[in-house]
């Protein structure tokens, strides 16, 4: 037995088929035991499955929570009461919640001649406010509906996931079942002895199972039975019931060890795969829940009560919690500028380092003989060194300055490449063709002659921007473009090789481009 066969368990977290590894994050974790053992591949179709149902869950869970809401009251600020308060109205989304907007003009409103008209609007505005109440609280109920039969699309949904994912891991069980030594070959197929085995072990599951199960029904329909459900996996799934009870009768010991195999494998697996990691997502969705509830309101105070001591502080006691910060901060400053004017000094002065005591002299102030004395003594310095450098290379040989030259002609820049236009066959047949135009390739690599017509077609002019220039582009977005103009553009090459209007070099290079495949070549073009 290999290494590879040994250490196929060694972390609970992964699971070894091939070399690689399935890592399993966050709530994934607690099917670790269930997919350890098993290969890479299976391991992944059991892990695609458990996500498929867990994000199904979830969707029915935070539906059911946008649901619930429809129950409660809210109060709406920009309704106010008798008693200048909130009135509290029945749950209307957020989207709905806008004030009506139902004004009347300050020239109505000031001008008392107009009291007739304003009573008119006013009650007009109040029958408004009232339509725009009822036509809110009327899409309000209708949304409700609309968010009740989505979590029962999403129940179904849910069901037939649930059925069609035992099916799936069950013929797993059934491939790893009949490839073990000693087995007989099946007279059945693989997926019939796998949704056989899956009826029984739907029976096997316990209340509980079902109870956890969100593609039941909810609290106040009808009651929910599990063999009502098996039911419908039979159907669902074509599942000959007479196959189901012969197969507790067959003759076969292969297919019915087999079966039997699969049934204890989803009996240990299926309910930690299932409702055990559904309720273990709930579980922790509540405990966030909580402990953001109680970060929030703890925080909260623990801000309010700091903001009030130190309120208390600043009324109280000023002088002890304001005074030492005041003059720490002036501290720092003066010791700061204390530094800053004994670096200055030091080097205006003739002292010693930094650790010796500074001698300056004039009080720090240099001397304006001295200085000139420095600076002539500083330039004849310069001078003898300038006519030493001149003395060395009088004395440099002929040689050596024709090296020296080539030096610095090597640092310079290369010669430009020849231009295509220099040949003059190639320029007598531009001076009497003027619909043809000269394409230079990039990276000296040479050149064509383009005739303008078919320069200025689409083809070409989806590939060059606004100074001519091809692009660069990916192979992918590339290759189509490239395959619609490779047969016009090998045909012209060829015209133009037979000619004799470019060299082999440039055909080779410009058939080579458009190959599909690579990479557009970037072109400079000048029309003449």
């Amino acid at each position: 037995m290999t290494d590879r066969h040994r250490n196929r368990s060694a972390s609970p977290t992964n699971a070894f088929g091939n070399g690689n590894t399935i890592r399993l994050d966050g709530i994934y974790k607690l099917i670790a035991p269930v997919i350890a053992t098993q290969r890479e591949n299976f391991a992944k179709v059991i892990l695609g499955c458990c996500r498929e149902m867990l994000e199904l869950d979830r969707d029915i869970r935070r539906r059911y929570d946008t649901l619930l809401k429809f129950e409660t009251k809210y109060r709406d600020e920009d309704d106010l009461d008798a008693s200048n308060r909130p009135k509290v109205k029945p749950y209307i989304p957020v989207s709905l919640r806008t004030k009506l907007s139902v004004s009347c003009s300050q020239l109505v409103q000031k001008d008392g001649r107009c009291s007739q008209e304003l009573t008119e609007i006013q009650t007009r505005q109040e029958r408004a406010r009232n339509l725009h109440e009822a036509y809110k609280t009327n899409v309000a109920a209708e949304l409700k509906g609309i968010a009740e039969i989505e979590i029962k699309a999403r129940r179904k949904l849910f069901g037939y996931t649930y059925s069609q994912s035992i099916i799936t891991i069950a013929e797993g069980l059934v491939i790893i079942a009949k490839n073990m030594p000693g087995r007989q070959p099946l007279e059945m197929s693989v997926r019939d002895v796998a949704k056989i085995a899956t009826v029984k072990a739907l029976s096997n599951l316990p209340t509980s199972h079902w109870e956890d199960a969100r593609f039941v029904p909810a609290d106040g329909e009808k009651e929910f039975r599990s063999d009502a459900f098996i039911r419908d996996h039979i159907t669902h799934h074509n599942i000959d019931e007479n196959i189901v009870a012969e197969m507790q009768q067959s003759t076969n010991p292969t297919e019915k060890a087999i079966a039997n195999y699969v049934i204890r494998k989803l009996g240990e697996w299926w309910p930690t795969l299932t409702h055990l990691l559904w309720s273990a997502d709930v579980k922790r969705d509540h405990t966030k829940r909580l402990d953001a509830e109680l970060s929030d309101l703890f925080e909260s105070k623990a801000i309010v009560k700091a903001n009030k001591q130190l309120a208390d502080a600043m009324e109280t006691g000023a002088d002890q919690t304001v005074r030492p910060l005041v003059e720490q901060i002036v501290r720092r400053k003066m010791a700061k500028k204390i530094s800053a004017n004994k670096k200055a000094s030091r080097k205006k002065s003739s002292g010693g380092p930094k650790n010796q005591g500074s001698t300056p002299e004039n009080s720090g102030q240099s001397n304006r003989a001295n200085s000139g004395e420095k600076a002539k003594s500083k330039n004849a310095k310069s001078n003898r060194q300038s006519k030493k450098k001149s003395k060395d290379d009088t004395e440099l040989s002929d040689d050596d300055k024709s090296a020296a030259s080539n030096e610095s002609r090597k640092r310079g820049r290369s010669p430009k490449p020849r231009s295509i236009l220099k040949t003059s066959k190639k320029s007598k047949f531009l001076k009497n063709h003027d619909d043809y135009i000269v394409v230079e390739a990039d990276k000296n690599l040479g050149g064509c002659l383009l005739s303008r017509d078919d320069y200025i077609t689409r083809a070409f002019m989806d590939h060059l921007g606004d100074e001519h220039v091809y692009q660069r582009i990916p192979q992918l977005e590339a290759y189509d473009r490239q395959i619609n103009l490779a047969n016009r553009l090998k045909s012209l090459l060829m015209e133009w090789d037979d000619n004799k209007l470019i060299s082999q070099a440039e055909s080779r290079f410009l058939l080579k481009s458009i190959e599909p495949g690579g990479l557009i070549i970037g072109f400079r073009s000048y029309d003449l």
